[in-house]
């Protein structure tokens, strides 16, 4: 949606628009104008300025969806870095309880071993050592 949104805003704005000497500030401030106008107030305005509000407010608002963009794909990212971890301290315990059964158990043959670390890769397993 948001995608789908940036991409009609940037078919709208004019390509390789140079601001020159107009600030961020008042690129915004221009923005704000448009914001708070309904289209017939602002269609009273002069046709150069009435164009100038208006690429500015497309300026500023494709700025403002790439930003939310970017904040999605960051919150993405984050949680499935953050399952990954959970993945792996669970890959970990279970290799550490592995790892224990057969320095405890004399009976848990490397067959046994093998069989359990298979188990493993189609899924998380429980052991319940005794």
């Amino acid at each position: 949606m948001a995608c789908q949104r940036l991409s009609s805003i940037r078919e709208a704005l004019v390509e390789g628009i140079d601001w020159g000497l107009i600030t961020p500030s008042r690129l915004r401030q221009w923005a704000g104008v448009v914001r708070r106008l309904r289209a017939r107030d602002l269609s009273r305005y002069p046709p150069a300025k009435r164009q100038t509000l208006m690429l500015a407010f497309l300026s500023v608002r494709a700025e403002e969806v790439t930003d939310a963009i970017v904040e999605m794909f960051d919150a993405l990212v984050g949680r499935v870095f953050s399952r990954a971890d959970d993945e792996l301290t669970d890959v970990k315990g279970d290799r550490d309880k592995v790892a224990e059964a057969c320095v405890r158990g004399p009976g848990l043959t490397s067959r046994r071993v093998a069989g359990l670390l298979e188990l493993r890769a189609a899924g998380p397993i429980r052991l319940h050592l005794v």
